[in-house]
């Protein structure tokens, strides 16, 4: 079926309707059905949330639903996750925020990390990496808001959206905005579908048309795509070969999380039974310890904290047992070129702690030093 041109006349037309029965039928009209599900889930979240009068499927207020009310409760009580990616078909492009504002409006480091991010699933998927806010919307007024958009602005989790599956890519054709093709394209883009489709899936996945006697309707046709296991998602044979490059991409995104070590531990007597404790603690990991600078906007990081834990023959003196010491940065967002060697790399990615502590030699205590986002690490030291 091709597209009728905007003054085409005197042609052969038909309307296309998804297969199914006309309830409360009335003569000459075909009255539009609202889905049954009614609440699109992923419409369905707080972030810029609008109605449904603005975007259908939104429900009646955010987490009306008890699915997306549990996964928001769930994300919202693991502070440690730093990145999420939401599997959806279908497209072939990974999404990204911002979904309400431009990349220009995105935090520079923030943006640098999407957009490096996606180069890597790129080069791994083939899938081009896309910002939703420019590329995959059809028009600039549109509301498209979402999961994974909250995500990144509540908790300013690294956000996406793997779209699998691309049959037009499959296909040879080429999208340049992703949701503007489904409302408008060229006929020779179909005709190229449907000869991949009779080529490589057999005649199953494009129906030909053929004669139907509808209770309703009377007289009709039926065919077109097989579109459920066709286009909207992987045919059954090629299931393995279109999700096999992702948990490589997923793996690489795991190795840049950050993570504490233990740079230094220094014991030292003072005399008459006391000792100073001397701890460095540093991030070994690519990110920052908060991540995103979403995460520090939204206050969602309470950064490091490092605790001494003494038994009860070891006395702390002068200062509290635990400290909040800051955040620590990473080798992200550092010059990467020796031309721009002014930029001094300074040690802001360890922190200097210590305790003066009073005990019996051979006493033991245990270093804790903790972050949501970069992990736990503790140490059992002996004084003396």
């Amino acid at each position: 079926m091709i597209k009728r041109e905007p003054a085409e006349v005197g042609g052969l037309y038909y309307r296309l309707l998804p297969e199914g029965r006309v309830e409360q039928h009335v003569a000459d009209t075909i009255p539009p059905v609202k889905p049954r599900e009614a609440v699109d889930f992923n419409r369905n979240w707080p972030s810029n949330w609008v109605g449904e009068g603005v975007q259908a499927g939104a429900g009646r207020f955010p987490l009306s639903e008890p699915e997306t009310y549990a996964l928001a409760s769930f994300i919202a009580s693991r502070p440690n996750i730093f990145t999420w990616v939401a599997g959806h078909t279908f497209s072939g492009v990974l999404l990204r925020p911002g979904f309400s504002i431009p990349d220009e409006r995105m935090a520079p480091p923030d943006l640098h990390h999407f957009r490096m991010v996606g180069a890597k699933g790129t080069e791994l998927s083939g899938y081009p990496a896309v910002c939703a806010f420019s590329g995959f919307r059809i028009n600039h007024g549109e509301e498209i808001h979402g999961t994974v958009e909250w995500g990144y602005e509540n908790f300013g989790i690294y956000t996406w959206i793997a779209e699998y599956w691309a049959p037009h890519q499959a296909a040879g054709v080429k999208i340049d905005n992703f949701a503007g093709w489904f409302l408008d394209h060229p006929g020779g883009d179909d005709l190229r579908m449907v000869q991949w489709g009779d080529e490589k899936l057999g005649r199953n996945a494009f129906v030909d048309w053929y004669d139907y006697n509808h209770p309703e309707l009377g007289k009709v046709e039926l065919g077109g795509w097989d579109l459920i296991r066709t286009l909207y998602n992987p045919p059954e044979q090629l299931l393995a070969e279109v999700v096999q490059p992702f948990p490589d991409w997923f793996l690489f995104q795991l190795q840049l999380s950050p993570l504490l070590a233990w740079r230094k531990v220094e014991v030292k007597a003072l005399g008459a039974g006391h000792w100073a404790i001397r701890t460095v603690i540093e991030n070994t990991g690519y990110l920052p310890t908060f991540c995103s600078v979403k995460a520090l906007q939204t206050k969602s990081v309470r950064g490091v904290r490092a605790k001494l834990i003494a038994g009860p023959d070891v006395a702390i003196i002068g200062s509290s047992a635990e400290r909040d010491v800051g955040e620590l940065s990473g080798r992200a967002f550092k010059a990467s070129s020796a031309v721009l060697g002014f930029l001094a790399d300074h040690t802001d990615d360890r922190v200097v702690v210590e305790w003066i502590v009073a005990g019996q030699p051979r006493s033991t205590v245990v270093l804790e030093a903790r972050h949501d986002r970069a992990g736990c690490i503790r140490q059992e030291i002996a004084l003396g």
